[in-house]
């Protein structure tokens, strides 16, 4: 069996290093703009927890319990999310695979396959929690002097602790497919996976973590404090690593070698107990998914009519297009649960403004109202252009396969670009501006923000969508089976440093004018006619910096399009 396991998978790994090469031949730049992002997502992970634990470190009696309940949280979150990535992940890889037909044709044995799918099912779905992870448990050793003891111990800890819930994700699985059909569980995962995440969100923010630097009120803190406490258990595998962790992070007494090997041999026995599941339920649940066809939800005819007035206003040949892409948006279930995440992130953006007490800041309230409406408006830009990475990038790679009929058609790809571009440009639009006026309502500030707030933004969103649409068209990916893998390549991280710097230098360019027309209003200083022209001269810069992001991009995607063959 083991020569089997080892042949199974050869041709992951030959094609993840064929890969690999093909990257490094396609050019540097692309290489640098990775490693660079990598670098700065691990310094900016690490350096946000080491501060964090900095000051409680700092905090007089209490410190080392709130960094031990935090440790504590982290190690359940990081559990659960990794079973529950596995249980995603092993859906895939055991029942929906293309290649699942010619391996089960093969003369090997069915454990060899249980487990090559089993390492692939744990490196797919742990090596980006591993990353997440590995600056946090950093920080705390920096933070805390640990020995050399504490690393190997998060290092020799994590692999029982992956090999745990891979094995209790697959298992999850096959007793899941076993009651619905393949596919029909993918659906309910996902639509499981976003609401857990939307409520554990919601929840934490509304607990008002802010709380805990109120060094004024203890009482307070306490109640927080057990507000927070984390689910524990000492059958927990999630417990059973952070007793490894914590008597060699504080110097305390404790077992942390007993709690490894119980890691260990749990570790052990899932496998055991894995390949006994796969003995009895895989295989049967293997051909029922291949017998259940891909489900399509009916869309209610008022959606129809909704898709025919919303186009209403473009040109016959493009209202086709739009009415096309709105129908499809509404049939993709995977696309209603980003609508829950969005507005899980407009609930709680909005939240914050709504319970911001500037009474308790030493400064004068109706200045720091304005400064925190102007930075409102860059803060706004960074939430348009992350929902921006979702929806409108994969704009014109959601074509797929059948982007050939389209270049076919009788529509020129200007008119097909220009159609998306105003599609997703008026509901973004009417989000970011919502952002804007609301949160500047709860600040309460002038109304000469308020213009100035709502001025940037509308050219803010018309830079974001035409960047994204052009990229989109430049960068397309169109053989993609799962559309959220469309925001995850090469063009969605340039969009995404690109849309960022854009918005980063809007807000620079207009800190200027917007300092001096308040220093002049607070001081009663009366503004000169240069200073006007100069301030007059910053607001036309950017307003032409944000037309030239939105337009040059668009021109530059239309004329990829026109070029690429169907």
């Amino acid at each position: 069996m083991t020569d089997d396991f080892l042949h199974l998978l050869y041709p992951s790994w030959r094609s993840l290093w064929s890969r690999k090469r093909g990257d490094r031949e396609s050019g540097a730049f692309r290489q640098a703009v990775i490693f660079t992002l990598g670098i700065l997502f691990w310094a900016g992970t690490f350096y946000l927890c080491y501060r964090v634990l900095s000051y409680f470190q700092g905090v007089e009696v209490i410190g080392t319990v709130l960094a031990v309940k935090l440790l504590s949280m982290l190690t359940v979150v990081f559990f659960s999310l990794l079973v529950f990535s596995n249980i995603v992940t092993a859906l895939s890889a055991f029942y929906l695979s293309d290649e699942l037909v010619l391996l089960h044709a093969l003369p090997v044995s069915p454990d060899a396959i249980y487990l090559a799918k089993f390492v692939e099912t744990l490196i797919g779905s742990s090596w980006m929690i591993v990353l997440f992870g590995l600056p946090v448990f950093g920080a705390y050793g920096v933070v805390y002097k640990a020995s050399w003891t504490y690393y190997g111990a998060v290092l020799l800890g994590f692999v029982p602790l992956l090999v745990i819930a891979a094995a209790v994700g697959i298992i999850c699985t096959m007793g899941l497919v076993r009651l619905f059909p393949a596919r029909k569980t993918k659906e309910i995962l996902l639509l499981l996976a976003v609401l857990f995440l939307v409520s554990l969100y919601l929840l934490f923010r509304f607990l008002q973590p802010e709380r805990l630097f109120d060094a004024a009120d203890r009482n307070r803190l306490l109640h927080f404090l057990a507000a927070v406490t984390p689910p524990s258990s000492a059958y927990l595998p999630s417990h059973w690593f952070k007793e490894c962790l914590v008597p060699l992070l504080f110097a305390r007494p404790g077992t942390p070698l007993f709690h490894f090997l119980l890691l260990a041999s749990t570790a052990m026995a899932s496998l055991t107990i894995g390949i006994w599941v796969e003995k009895r339920f895989y295989m049967d649940g293997w051909m029922r998914s291949q017998e259940a066809g891909e489900t399509r939800i009916a869309v209610p005819a008022w959606i129809h009519r909704a898709a025919d007035f919303l186009s209403r206003p473009f040109a016959a040949q493009a209202r086709a297009v739009v009415q096309k892409d709105i129908r499809l948006f509404l049939r993709d279930t995977t696309q209603w649960t980003q609508l829950l995440l969005l507005a899980a992130l407009v609930v709680v953006y909005l939240y914050n403004f709504r319970v911001l007490d500037l009474k308790q800041v030493p400064l004068a309230t109706v200045y720091l109202q304005n400064l925190l409406a102007f930075l409102n408006t860059g803060l706004a830009g960074f939430v348009t252009a992350a929902v921006a990475i979702r929806f409108v990038f994969p704009a014109v790679s959601v074509e797929g396969r059948a982007f050939w009929l389209v270049r076919s058609a009788p529509i020129s790809m200007a008119r097909l670009v220009w159609s998306k571009f105003w599609m997703y440009l008026v509901p973004l639009l009417v989000l970011s501006e919502s952002l804007v006026i609301l949160s500047n309502w709860f600040l309460s500030v002038s109304g000469l923000m308020m213009g100035l707030s709502i001025f940037t933004m509308a050219f803010l969103t018309a830079g974001i969508v035409g960047l994204g649409i052009g990229l989109g068209a430049v960068y397309p990916r169109f053989f993609v089976e799962n559309v959220a893998k469309i925001a995850t390549g090469y063009g969605a991280i340039l969009y995404m440093i690109l849309a960022m710097g854009f918005v980063a230098l809007t807000v620079f360019l207009e800190a200027w004018p917007v300092n001096a027309i308040f220093t002049s209003t607070f001081a009663g200083i009366e503004m000169h006619a240069s200073r006007w022209a100069l301030v007059i001269g910053s607001l036309a810069l950017t307003a032409i910096l944000s037309l030239g992001v939105c337009l040059f991009p668009v021109y530059w995607g239309i004329r990829r399009l026109e070029a690429r063959e169907p």
